[in-house]
């Protein structure tokens, strides 16, 4: 047998008027320079699908096509070079090019990206523009605000390429402008790529656009329509511009659904066929129905033949070994069947056969595009809805031409892409559908890791209509929540990335409890302490790579962990590569996706891979980009990326969580929260979601939230409620805000009118639950042990400054004043509020007349923060004391009179311990780093100054 043919060779095209394909790229009545052009690129072979359209656009006069094949088969290029030329008339029909006015061709595309490849194409083949003013190709900016794009579309464009959503925005900056009378008075050509993939609201809107702008002589206008499928309402709508439009499918299956073949399914076993197969024939014999029966392979049609003849049909049997002699028999057999049945399989392409009336197929064969190819054998008989709309009127049916596919248990994994297919252009019920849902996630669980990703437009969309995605469609165990990440709650963390407007990389800090108390994580500042300390550690390399296994990715800069997610084929596991392709994905950095290969990964010992990722992907649920798009726009990301930089320090955000798994949380909203100090109380500053909605960068879409939850929550995470809560270290609320000032609710606060007569409070900051703050200390401890990190410390002083700490925060002893020299940390710590005479009940007043602030100056180093406090006289009584979350509490108490001198200051960095000492009149304070590096340490309290004078030893340091 030849080599099987190629299925983009062959096309089938219906119209009104007489086709005339060409069979070589020089019948084509192209220009000279787009021919060059072409050669230039590459583009010198003749597909079958362009030999019919070109010649058909290129006459104009208004005639129109559309286009119904797979992606990747030259359909594009099917209308693209007679776009060109169309362009290129133009301009040469025009006495005075510099006074076009708009854009003569525009070309309508789903998403961004492809704006970008169909763009480039359409330049390369316009070639030069005939003046400097005049622009080839043009593309409308993202921002709303451009008036060099308005000034280029005033001075000519040869091709306008955009989104439905970005012919919006053109619109909308028309108006603002007071150039709404803008109009497109020499379009000559419209095609909508990829139409399918548009969504109706989205056509609709850039239809509603092009017919507001379209010449007076709208009737001489090409419009080409790009599609996967067949669609009726569409072709309508050509019709409608159109007297002659072609229709032209370079997908056959699409083509025999289109001419009136029915398509059967039939699922059973393999034993059970014979008696649907002789149903099948004796209801369409084979003297009057032209019948052929597709095989998976020669001893298929060994066990067909036999089945046929022990039931006393005669067949016809082509085998992949038969020779010219049984090839001739097929060629009489073309002319006079004489009731056999011709068997055969898809390895077979010197079969010419075109008139078949009743194809019978015993499986899918090893392929989609082949079992498409078997179609063609209908080709002749076709007939397009306007023939079969004729012969209905003359009373004479056309012949019912019949696809009927017999499926068992192993032919399963092509079910689901059958059903597709079919879904397209008929409805089945409930159970069927259900019943693919299921074969499909098998057969993807065969296909994909269960470490690949989900697919981005399922996280965003809640579906993928990309028929060809590689992307993961289902769930698994490993997207289950882990313990440590918090569920239908609120959340308060750090911005660690922005990805898109609606996406970011997080770091989680608190969570709110079911009983409305706040919560605290496992500190940031000991983890990554843990996790750089296991880091530091000699490793081997790490192989063979696994999808799914945690280890180290290293560069001669940083160390940091990763999750492999895919990784290339390896032929011999036994022999270390370091070329092998590997994607990972960022864990505690950030939650990046990136690729790598093999030499750059590292053995993981068991204690780090038990540490649980530090950084988590956060979603707005239900936001999608304005113009209706899957992708977001560069622009759009450095803007969100803008507003979160100039996010004061003192602002924290807070989320409340609608579904969290193991990677992501789905938030409903994403709340920058402010203290108003005059107050004493948060407030909610900014929303991002209505910021995202007032600055037109998105949209809410309930449609998109519903598929979302309902794809997560499809029986798969419903027993989520019975799972531990994170285990996290308690920390009380403050008492001005309640439970309803930072609920996960994030209601706007009440008017300031309404606060500022009320009693306002501020809590001091305590801890409640003993056990959690001795696990808390009891991991600092761990990680002030570590000489590699941290600055030593002898075993006696890490105790007593724990145990100070400890009755610091719950003791109610009386304090001990501080002799001149260094403080022993294990001397027992007085309670600060004994010594602050506005605190009363655990609530923070204003403080009296008595009471002052110091001065204090600060610098750092890499493992500290000085501090030195400067009082009005010596021998004071005094205390420091370092509190959770870090705040340094400092007083101090005059012998000769009732001033005191005290402050709290708010430390922005994980704290290991303090140290402090009295000299003269000047308090010495120590604090140890969690972490080593420097922070960019701003305070505003204006007591709290910068010690220039310790520059000199900081450079030194």
């Amino acid at each position: 047998p030849l080599v099987a043919c190629n299925g983009y060779e062959y096309a089938l095209a219906f119209g009104g008027c007489t086709l005339r394909p060409a069979r070589h790229l020089s019948e084509v009545a192209l220009l000279p320079t787009i021919v060059k052009e072409m050669h230039s690129l590459g583009l010198s072979q003749l597909f079958r699908l362009q030999a019919y359209t070109w010649p058909h656009l290129l006459e104009g006069g208004g005639r129109s096509a559309m286009i119904v094949s797979a992606p990747r088969s030259g359909r594009t290029l099917g209308y693209m070079p007679p776009l060109c030329q169309a362009v290129h008339q133009v301009v040469a029909a025009t006495q005075e090019p510099q006074l076009l006015i708009g854009p003569l061709a525009v070309i309508v595309v789903p998403y961004a990206d492809r704006v970008r490849r169909v763009s480039a194409m359409c330049e390369a083949l316009l070639g030069r523009p005939p003046h400097e003013c005049f622009t080839p190709v043009l593309n409308v900016p993202s921002a709303e605000d451009n008036r060099l794009f308005s000034m280029r579309l005033l001075n000519g464009v040869g091709c306008l390429v955009a989104t439905p959503g970005q012919l919006h925005s053109m619109v909308k900056m028309a108006r603002r402008s007071d150039s709404d009378v803008l109009r497109f008075p020499y379009l000559r050509f419209i095609a909508f790529d990829d139409v399918d993939l548009i969504s109706l609201d989205q056509l609709k809107m850039a239809q509603r656009v092009l017919v507001e702008r379209l010449p007076p002589d709208g009737q001489n206008i090409q419009v080409v329509m790009v599609s996967q499928t067949y669609n009726h309402l569409l072709m309508r709508q050509l019709q409608a511009v159109s007297e002659e439009p072609v229709l032209v499918f370079g997908d056959l299956l699409e083509a025999a659904l289109y001419g009136g073949v029915e398509l059967k399914i039939i699922v059973n076993s393999s034993n059970g066929w014979q008696g649907s197969v002789v149903d099948v024939l004796h209801d369409r014999r084979p003297n009057r129905y032209r019948t052929v029966i597709f095989c998976q392979n020669d001893e298929g049609i060994r066990r067909c033949e036999s089945i046929l003849k022990a039931h006393g049909l005669s067949c016809l049997p082509y085998y992949q070994t038969s020779g010219l002699q049984t090839l001739e028999q097929v060629s009489h057999w073309i002319e006079d069947t004489r009731g056999d049945i011709l068997v055969c399989t898809d390895e077979c392409p010197e079969l010419n056969v075109r008139q078949a009336q009743t194809l019978i197929h015993f499986g899918m064969g090893g392929s989609w595009s082949k079992f498409k190819m078997r179609h063609l054998f209908f080709s002749e008989n076709l007939k397009s809805a306007k023939s079969v709309a004729a012969e209905e009127r003359e009373e004479r049916g056309p012949i019912q031409l019949l696809s009927m596919i017999f499926l068992d248990h192993t032919n399963t994994e092509s079910i689901p892409r059958l059903l597709d297919f079919l879904q397209q252009h008929q409805n089945f019920s409930p159970r069927v559908l259900e019943l693919a849902k299921s074969i499909r996630q098998r057969v993807e669980e065969k296909r994909h890791s269960a470490e690949n990703p989900l697919c981005p437009h399922l996280l965003v969309l809640g579906e993928c209509k990309d028929r060809a995605c590689k992307e993961r469609h289902h769930l698994v165990m490993a997207d289950r929540r882990h313990q440590v990440i918090p569920s239908n709650s609120n959340v308060k963390f750090q911005m660690l990335r922005v990805y898109t407007p609606a996406h970011f990389c997080v770091l989680l800090l608190e969570y709110l409890g079911s009983e409305g108390v706040w919560k605290q994580l496992t500190h940031p500042g000991i983890t990554e302490l843990n996790i750089n300390q296991l880091l530091a550690e000699d490793a081997p390399r790490f192989w063979p790579p696994v999808p799914g296994a945690v280890c180290i990715f290293h560069t001669p800069s940083r160390r940091e962990r990763v999750r492999v997610l895919k990784v290339a084929q390896i032929e011999n596991v036994q022999l270390v590569k370091d070329n092998i392709a590997v994607e990972v994905q960022a864990m505690d950095v950030d939650t990046r996706i990136f690729a790598t290969t093999s030499e750059s990964l590292l053995e993981c010992s068991e204690e780090l891979q038990q540490i649980p990722a530090m950084a988590t992907d956060m979603r707005l649920v239900g936001f999608v980009p304005i113009s209706g798009e899957h992708n977001w726009m560069n622009e759009d990301r450095r803007l969100v990326m803008e507003w979160m930089d100039k996010v004061p320090r003192e602002h924290f955000f807070q989320a409340n969580v609608h579904l969290a798994t193991a990677q992501t949380l789905f938030v409903g909203d994403l709340v920058e929260v402010a203290y108003l100090k005059y107050f004493k109380v948060h407030t909610n500053h900014q929303s991002l979601s209505r910021s995202l909605v007032k600055a037109n960068l998105a949209q809410k879409c309930g449609d998109a939230k519903e598929k979302i939850l309902d794809f997560f929550n499809d029986g798969f995470f419903e027993d989520e409620s019975n799972q531990e809560q994170p285990k996290a270290v308690e920390t009380p609320p403050e008492q001005t805000q309640k439970k309803t000032a930072q609920d996960a609710s994030l209601q706007p606060p009440k008017p300031l009118k309404e606060q500022k007569g009320a009693d306002v409070k501020v809590a001091v900051q305590e801890k409640n639950d003993q056990e959690a703050v001795d696990e808390y200390i009891s991991q600092l401890i761990q990680c002030m042990q570590n000489p590699n990190h941290m600055v030593e410390v002898e075993e006696k002083e890490i105790k007593g400054a724990c145990t100070q700490l400890t009755e610091a925060l719950s003791a109610d002893e009386k304090p001990v004043a501080s002799p001149p020299k260094e403080s022993k940390a294990k001397e027992s710590a007085p309670d600060p509020k004994e010594h602050f005479p506005f605190c009363k009940g655990g609530c923070v007043l204003m403080p009296p007349p008595n009471v002052q602030r110091p001065q204090v100056t600060y610098y750092q180093t890499k493992t500290s923060v000085k501090f030195q406090v400067i009082l009005p006289e010596d021998n004071l009584e005094y205390g420091a004391y370092l509190i959770d979350p870090p705040v340094l509490v400092f007083y101090a108490k005059s012998k000769t009179s009732p001033l005191i001198y005290q402050f709290f200051l708010t430390l922005n960095f994980p704290c290991a311990q303090m140290r402090h000492h009295m000299q003269g009149r000047c308090v010495y304070i120590g604090v140890s780093k969690g972490v080593i590096t420097h922070y960019p340490l701003v305070f505003e309290e204006k007591f709290v100054q910068l010690n220039h004078e310790m520059f000199v030893k900081m450079e030194e340091e």
